[in-house]
C-alpha cells in the first residue's frame, strides 16, 4: 500500500511540476516584450527569431544556387526535349511548376553561370539577385538581335557594378551601360475592367506635353481638363 501511495504521489507531484513549468512559460511569453507570441518560433526570442530568418534566408540563397546548377544540367543535356517540351522554359513551367516570371529567372541566371561561373557565388551571397540577371539577359538578348556582340568581359563588368543595387539603381546602370533606354511603364488592371496605366516622361517630353495642353486649352476656350 505505502508503494502505491509513493507511486501515486510522485505521479501526481511530476504531473503538477508540468502543469507549473507550462504556466510559467505562458507567463513569461506574454509578460516578456522579448518574446513574440505563440505562432510558428513562438517561443524564440526576437533575436533569435530574427537570426533565425538570416540563417533560413542563406540556406535558401544556397538551394537557389544548387537549384540553377541542375536546371543548367537540365539544359545542356536538352532533357527537356527527351521529355516533350519544347524549351526548358516549358519545362520549368509545366513539369517543375515555376511560375512564368519565376522560371525565366532561372532560366537566364542558369545560362549566364555557364559562361560566368563566379555569377554562381554572387548569387549564394546574395550580393546579386536573380531579377538583376534576367533583365541584364534581357537586353542582352535584344541587342544580339540587333546584331551587336556581346563580350562575357562586358556582363562581368556590368555584373559587378550590379552587386548590392536596388531596382532603380540597377535600371540606371544598366541603362547607361548598354547606352539603352529602359521602361518601366506598368499597366493595373482595375476592377470595373478599366486599366490604368503609369507611364515616365523625361523633362523635355513633358514640357511638349504642357505645350500641347496649353495649345488644346486655348483652342476649347480654357476648358480642358487635366
Amino acid at each position: 500500500k505505502n508503494r502505491k501511495f509513493v507511486q501515486r504521489w510522485m505521479a501526481n507531484a511530476s504531473i503538477n511540476r508540468a502543469n507549473i513549468a507550462f504556466w510559467r512559460s505562458l507567463e513569461t511569453t506574454h509578460k516578456n516584450p522579448c518574446y513574440v507570441g505563440s505562432t510558428f518560433g513562438g517561443r524564440m526570442t526576437n533575436a533569435e527569431l530574427n537570426e533565425k530568418v538570416k540563417s533560413l534566408a542563406a540556406k535558401e540563397r544556397q538551394l537557389t544556387q544548387v537549384i540553377l546548377k541542375y536546371i543548367a544540367e537540365v539544359d545542356r543535356r536538352k532533357l527537356f526535349l527527351a521529355m516533350a517540351y519544347p524549351s526548358l522554359y516549358d519545362y520549368l513551367t509545366k513539369e517543375i511548376g515555376y511560375s512564368a516570371g519565376a522560371a525565366q529567372r532561372r532560366i537566364d541566371a542558369a545560362r549566364l553561370m555557364q559562361r560566368v561561373p563566379e555569377v554562381s557565388e554572387k548569387i549564394k551571397t546574395g550580393s546579386i539577385h536573380l531579377s538583376q540577371i534576367s533583365k541584364m539577359q534581357t537586353i542582352c538578348r535584344q541587342l544580339r538581335k540587333s546584331g551587336q556582340k556581346i563580350e562575357v568581359s562586358r556582363q562581368k563588368a556590368v555584373l559587378s557594378k550590379l552587386e548590392n543595387q536596388n531596382s532603380r539603381q540597377t535600371d540606371l546602370i544598366l541603362a547607361q551601360e548598354f547606352d539603352i533606354k529602359i521602361e518601366n511603364n506598368r499597366a493595373q488592371i482595375q476592377k470595373d475592367e478599366s486599366v490604368r496605366v503609369d507611364l515616365t516622361f523625361s523633362k523635355e517630353e513633358m514640357a511638349l506635353i504642357e505645350q500641347a495642353q496649353a495649345i488644346l486649352s486655348n483652342k476649347t476656350g480654357g476648358n480642358l481638363k487635366d
